[in-house]
């Protein structure tokens, strides 16, 4: 087994840290910011189906991908990075950990 960098798996499988990362990093940042805004589900919802696109199409060519879970994603977003595997096949559970640390912040922001 090849040891590979956290940088270089970054760098590889961009597309899934952006969808676990990115939008909830926007939310939390505007719970923050604006505390009794109603439209950040929205934007959070909206951010994560577009990078799931994203990510769903740079993963189309691996034999792992198919419309099922593309579907998860959409309805479970931990469980789709969950099953989500780079292209070699192995699995990458640095993007849930980061959805996971970010959920928890997140949650801390909203009850402030």
């Amino acid at each position: 087994m090849q040891s590979v960098s956290i940088i270089q798996n970054i760098r590889q499988n961009r597309t899934v840290w952006l969808l676990a990362v990115l939008p909830l990093l926007i939310r939390t940042i505007l719970t923050l910011l604006l505390p009794g805004a109603r439209y950040t589900i929205l934007l959070y919802t909206l951010l994560c189906i577009f990078f799931l696109i994203v990510d769903y199409r740079n993963w189309k060519a691996s034999p792992d991908c198919s419309i099922y879970t593309f579907l998860i994603g959409i309805l479970i977003l931990p469980y789709y990075l969950y099953l989500r595997k780079d292209n070699n096949g192995h699995k990458i559970r640095g993007p849930l950990a980061a959805w996971v640390i970010l959920f928890i912040c997140m949650l801390a922001a909203a009850s402030i």
